[in-house]
């Protein structure tokens, strides 16, 4: 485990703090977006704030003053999507995106005052039946049924949140279209300092609670909620096994109160872990949920009568940890894992302990790890060692880094391959959480070593595409040396999977490949983003091709057959296709920008061709791929149809040859790339075609080329140094060095003159250098677009695809003008 960098306030922020009054929480969301609260002192009063960034662009951090009362709780739902916050005067609110940008944010709904006067101790979404374990073996393979907590007809989840207060009162929130709000009352005898939640498999809600006294019991409650005959939620509430800490059986005990108790994961009920702390220390135990036989009163004992033992549900204490340094707080792994015996001990053989390990924040100023089965120290971490010097200020190299202060906080990544450390000023440290610890990394045999970090990546990279988790954190961990191992590795075990499945996914892994190969800055991800945005226009165009008769098979869709033909048919002339192509006229529609951008694409293919040994620049994987260049085709026949109907649908062209028809020829051109892909065996291509190829620039002036280039973002600045990086909340600088690093996915093909800016890359319009209009961009492939959608768009269709997430998946954010400026 090492620093990958820290991050701190202005220095002209004076007097800011972690958490609200002493009290800290934090989030992070399997969409990679962290939330966490902070005071900051304004003329002699404390206001408190929520903040939420994404730590990948940690400086673009959204921050708004929270009035209410002081957070104490925060949880994000299963997508990532939505916050629910709870705060000390028992105020619940829901935030989510405003605009679907992930840099703002806005409270959804009006202030839930049912809790009013009450301190919410936990809060939590109501399950949605998803959960989907790791399985290093055969991630496909089908999971256990999970019951969501409260369902309606055809099994539908609901929607919804509950909050735990100090009282032993709960509120169900039901937020659906029907809006309902349920509080019922725990049977407890005095206040509660401490609680959890945590769900069953079979749809109940387990929860955990605490008054902190370490003689007092520590009691459990099951509660099942239900739907009555009149359309209402009805909780059903139980009492359940409770437990008192082992450590108060001995004489000597040196612990006085319970500090922490949390269930192992949100999805495992049956593994509760118990912080007891004192003046010298603390100390973990592990305790299971486990079945045990009902004794019977002595007097019955003794009965001859022969009876069936009754089984019951009891908390059994499994192992303690040692003595530590008091505990100031502790993240559980959110990756599910196989915690089993078999599982546990398969675990440790291949030296995988992602999702096994918790992190510990001592007041030592030290993080632990330890494993959440055996509570056994595997690394140990001071900030304090990494001092000063050791930081290297990506945005300023001279910036003084601020003194270290305690820390406070820890939370684990959605991969658990992260660990994000707050401090008591409000800064952060990033560490990178590898699968194999530092274990594999001591081996003597380093062919062995690259080897099992590769399986290991690659098998968390499967369970993102299966889970639909994001990726980001995984990728710190992936070495420079490692990329085209992995990359490799992981498209061997995608074929592996069913047709049907990869079909769905096909799009998700392209999208994995651009992240990876981002941190080798290579010119790869510019070519799985053009076939990302050649399938998505080619899907726009089938749609618009309607039958002049009705249909009564797939067979006889007019897409359909043209697709068929496109992959099939070797004819080079692209009006003998046109006749092939049986749509209705009037239901065709003028797509300028798209049919532009396809053209664009093309002659850019083809004029790069006499350069098809230079594997370093864009465009070279995209001259082999026989679907990519069938679809061309496919699209290049559209285009003609298009331009035969109605002239102002074809696409514009600088030539320099007036008597040369583009789309024929280029039609020509790439069915002879086409047909040199069809051979297995890669050789070098027709002379004939490299040679008409290498005269299209002299027939026609090719269009340049946009390359995608990662965002300035922790992943590109990462390789600027080897030292761990410094950053500020709120100030960014772009990479000294970005000039150069785009310089070199430049393409051979030289563009046009007075042909250069920023260009809209989902609606191809060419922004200027200094666009005026707001701009929005990808946190993931880095594309930008226009922030407002056309007011008259050619095709909806199209300008709703992409308003949640961009091509690749990735969320939006919204660019401020010194971002736009410097990029």
């Amino acid at each position: 485990m090492d620093l990958c960098y820290r991050i701190d306030w202005p220095v002209d922020f004076e007097e800011v703090s972690l958490g609200h009054n002493g009290k800290y929480t934090s989030a992070w969301s399997s969409l990679n977006i962290v939330a966490f609260t902070s005071e900051k002192n304004e003329k002699g009063c404390m206001v408190q704030y929520l903040n939420i960034f994404n730590p990948n662009l940690c400086w673009d951090v959204f921050s708004t003053r929270y009035s209410y009362g002081q957070i104490t709780c925060m949880e994000w739902d299963h997508a990532g999507k939505k916050l629910v916050v709870g705060d000390l005067k028992g105020y619940c609110s829901v935030w989510v995106m405003q605009d679907m940008m992930s840099n703002q944010w806005r409270c959804q709904n009006k202030i839930d005052e049912t809790l009013l006067g009450e301190e919410i101790l936990c809060i939590g979404w109501l399950h949605c039946g998803i959960r989907i374990p790791f399985k290093s073996e055969q991630p496909c393979s089908p999971n256990k049924r999970f019951k969501p907590s409260l369902n309606r007809f055809g099994r539908k989840p609901v929607e919804g949140y509950l909050a735990v207060t100090s009282s032993g009162r709960i509120a169900f929130k039901i937020c659906d279209q029907y809006k309902q709000v349920v509080v019922c009352q725990l049977n407890i005898p005095c206040h509660q300092e401490l609680a959890d939640i945590a769900f069953s498999k079979d749809g109940n809600i387990k929860i955990v609670m605490s008054n902190g006294k370490i003689r007092h019991l520590i009691r459990t409650f099951d509660i099942r909620l239900q739907f009555d005959n009149q359309n209402k939620a009805v909780p059903i509430v139980n009492v359940a096994a409770g437990l008192i800490p082992k450590c108060t059986e001995a004489k000597d005990n040196p612990y006085t109160f319970v500090s922490h108790v949390k269930f192992i994961t949100r999805d495992y009920q049956d593994h509760l872990l118990i912080c007891v702390s004192g003046p010298n220390g603390s100390m973990f135990e592990s305790s299971l949920l486990r079945p045990r036989e009902v004794q019977l009163h002595r007097i019955f004992q003794q009965s001859p009568a022969t009876y069936t033992p009754e089984l019951t549900l009891g908390w059994k204490f499994a192992i303690n940890s040692e003595n530590m340094p008091r505990v100031k707080n502790f993240s559980v792994p959110p990756l599910a894992v196989n915690t089993s015996s078999t599982g546990t001990l398969q675990a440790d053989q291949n030296r995988f302990f992602c999702g096994f390990t918790i992190a510990v924040a001592l007041a030592d100023n030290t993080i632990r790890l330890l494993h959440r089965v055996w509570l056994k120290q595997y690394v140990s971490v001071s900030p304090s060692s990494m001092n000063n010097e050791s930081i290297y200020s990506s945005s300023n190299p001279k910036r003084p880094c601020h003194q270290t202060s305690s820390l406070q906080q820890v939370i684990f990544s959605p991969m658990s391959c992260a660990l994000l450390a707050f401090e008591q000023n409000g800064g952060a440290y990033l560490c990178r959480v590898p699968p194999w610890l530092t274990t594999l990394s001591q081996s003597s045999n380093n062919a062995q070593v690259v080897e099992a970090q590769t399986i290991q990546i690659v098998q968390l990279l499967q369970h993102c595409l299966i889970s639909g988790c994001d990726w980001w954190d995984i990728t710190l961990n992936i070495d420079t040396k490692l990329v085209d191992s992995v990359v490799k590795l992981l498209t061997a075990e995608y074929f592996k999977w069913p047709p049907a499945l990869r079909q769905v996914l096909q799009t998700k892994l392209d999208a994995m490949k651009i992240t990876i190969y981002h941190i080798v800055h290579s010119p790869v991800p510019t070519d799985l983003y053009l076939k990302l945005m050649l399938n998505a226009i080619t899907l726009v165009f089938r749609s618009l091709i309607l039958p002049q008769n009705r249909i009564t098979s797939e067979e006889h869709d007019p897409a359909e057959k043209l697709k068929n033909i496109s992959r099939n048919s070797m004819e080079k002339d692209v009006d003998k296709m046109v006749h092939n192509l049986d749509a209705d006229p009037q239901t065709l529609q003028s797509m300028q920008q798209l049919i532009q951008w396809v053209a664009d694409i093309v002659l850019y293919i083809l004029a790069s061709v006499p350069y098809y040994k230079y594997n370093s620049r864009p465009g070279f994987t995209l001259l082999r791929d026989r679907e990519f260049l069938s679809t061309l085709r496919e699209n290049l026949v559209l285009i003609r149809v298009w331009g035969l109907l109605k002239q102002a649908c074809m696409p514009l062209f600088t030539k320099i040859n007036n008597e040369l028809d583009v789309i024929s020829h280029s039609f020509e051109l790439v069915t002879m790339l086409w047909q040199a892909s069809l051979e297995d065996v890669i050789s070098d291509l027709p002379k004939n075609l490299v040679n008409e190829c290498s005269l299209l620039p002299m027939k026609v002036l090719i269009p340049p080329l946009v390359p995608v280039t990662p965002p300035s973002s922790v992943i590109y600045h990462q390789l600027a140094s080897d030292k761990p990086l410094q950053f500020t909340f709120g100030r960014c600088k772009p990479d000294p060095n970005l000039t150069m690093k785009r310089s070199r996915q430049q393409d051979f093909v030289k563009p046009m003159s007075g042909q250069t800016g920023k260009v809209d890359m989902l609606r191809w319009i060419s922004l200027g250098k200094s666009s005026s209009q707001p701009l929005k961009q990808c946190t993931r492939c880095g594309v930008i677009s226009l922030f407002n959608s056309q007011q008259r768009p050619p095709v909806r269709v199209w300008e709703q695809r992409f308003a949640l997430n961009c091509i690749c998946g990735g969320s939006w954010r919204k660019m401020s003008r010194r971002d736009a400026f410097l990029l």
